[in-house]
């Protein structure tokens, strides 16, 4: 048998970040259909509930305000409100764990 190979580590892509830090989105998508129905989707914890994997958002979504996110009632997720016009435009960053 041959010698087991070693492989070089690579240095982990992941950082940490706080919100305001410049950064380069890791998920982005666009989305079809009514703007109203689609800002509300993104901003209504019984719709994030759905695709952040049970995880509810709180916010008042206006730029610069804080996020919340919170699996039963544990905060899980923190993050803040990088641009909002509603109902056209959001962006927003999550980190996981509590501030």
């Amino acid at each position: 048998m041959g010698r087991p190979s070693r492989r070089k580590r690579r240095p982990s892509r992941c950082t940490t970040r706080s919100p305001s830090e410049s950064f380069q989105p890791l998920f982005q998508f666009g989305a079809t259909g009514c703007s109203e129905h689609v800002w509300s989707v993104l901003t209504t914890s019984e719709s994030t509930r759905r695709f952040l994997f049970g995880v509810g958002l709180e916010s008042t979504w206006e730029t610069g305000s804080r996020i919340t996110g919170r699996l039963d009632r544990s905060l899980v997720m923190h993050g803040e409100v990088l641009f909002a016009e509603y109902p056209n435009r959001l962006s927003y960053l999550l980190a996981a764990g509590p501030e």
